[in-house]
């Protein structure tokens, strides 16, 4: 069942075929267009390794992903699809017989073109985030309608791995002679902007960029339960972590998927206090805040 319609995004004075040109448009625009391609009546947009079909049948638009598929899913796995559709405004899961899809409704003359891309965006990060999630947690799920991956040079991958171990080696260095209780804050910005480089300038893909989104996400959680030293140790360790990593392995991260949403917040290497502003926006799309 659809979920509820706003009427107040209603617009009389516009018919659905200027809201499909409007929205369409602002699809074709910036990074979006280079990451679209038509496919007969449906649009493909690509973020990171899912595929967007989105259809347009006169008012009406569907967009759905493919995230995995389940032979025999069972009731942990049933549960955790319905438990995780409550966060989401615009997409739902759904099960097409073995294929678990994320999906998004709406009435394009109802919601208007802005109201769309907002439910685009929500559907193309759950569904880069959730196919990660599902596949890691649940061994039974197979991928399916995987984008293409576009690996870097071998040169680059060999620049980014130099710097990946010496930006974390530097942070490692510079927090061990600080005392942990009065330098607390300033041992979790030094370890916190290692993290924060390395996807912000290196920008990895695969296991490593969920890495280090679940390492943010794992610090802003405890920040009400655990103390701030035992977080800052613990940051640490998850960065040691890190740096024990393979040239192989780190190699198979480097690279990229097109992406038709980047964040709101573009981070600019030349101006390091946007750190924080892209780490808000970008990194922690769910409403978090490491501040």
């Amino acid at each position: 069942m659809n979920r509820p319609i706003d009427a107040s995004d209603h617009s009389a004075q516009q018919g659905y075929h200027s809201h499909i040109s409007t929205l369409l448009g602002a699809l074709a625009a910036g990074e979006a267009g280079k990451a679209m391609r038509r496919d007969g009546q449906s649009f493909l947009l690509c973020q990171g390794s899912r595929i967007i079909r989105l259809n347009i049948d006169g008012a009406y638009v569907r967009a759905t992903v493919a995230i995995a598929r389940a032979e025999e899913p069972g009731v942990p796995l049933m549960r955790y699809l319905l438990e995780s559709n409550f966060p989401y405004t615009f997409a739902r899961f759904t099960l097409d017989g073995s294929l678990i899809r994320l999906q998004f409704d709406a009435d394009i003359s109802v919601y208007g073109p802005e109201r769309i891309e907002k439910g685009l965006r929500e559907l193309a990060e759950a569904a880069e985030m959730q196919h990660h999630t599902l596949l890691t947690q649940y061994e039974a799920l197979t991928d399916t309608d995987t984008a293409a991956f576009h690996p870097a040079a071998s040169q680059v991958c060999e620049a980014q791995y130099k710097y990946f171990g010496a930006w974390i080696a530097e942070a490692i260095e510079a927090t061990t002679t600080l005392d942990p209780v009065r330098h607390r804050e300033g041992i979790s910005d030094i370890l916190l902007t290692a993290l924060l480089r390395i996807d912000a300038l290196i920008r990895p893909e695969g296991e490593l960029r969920f890495t280090i989104r679940q390492l943010l996400d794992d610090f802003i959680s405890q920040k009400h339960s655990t103390s701030w030293e035992a977080q800052n140790t613990g940051l640490r360790k998850n960065l040691e972590d890190l740096k024990a990593w393979t040239p192989e392995a780190f190699t198979s991260c480097c690279g990229h998927y097109p992406r038709a949403f980047l964040p709101g917040e573009q981070f600019d290497p030349k101006k390091p206090g946007n750190l924080l502003q892209y780490t808000n926006s970008y990194l922690l799309p769910t409403g978090k805040r490491i501040r």
